[in-house]
């Protein structure tokens, strides 16, 4: 399970947050094997960085993100 959590100290730095986010579930997902983990996160936007960075691991995954078909 991942969490946003950490980017509730920033309230007012969207760009902070966000990369706090990344930065957690980066380390989160080094449990999965290799092929499963997230790329690298790449600099973008701030205010689409998470729903960028998640799409790039969508379409690097083997294995769907989520449940739904």
């Amino acid at each position: 399970m991942l969490s946003v959590e950490v980017g509730a100290p920033y309230p007012s730095d969207v760009n902070t947050a966000e990369k706090a986010i990344l930065e957690e579930w980066q380390q989160a997902a080094a449990i999965l094997p290799s092929a499963l983990q997230p790329p690298q996160w790449q600099a973008a936007a701030p205010g689409s960085q998470i729903a960028t960075e998640l799409g790039k691991w969508a379409q690097a995954s083997p294995r769907p993100l989520c449940g739904l078909n």
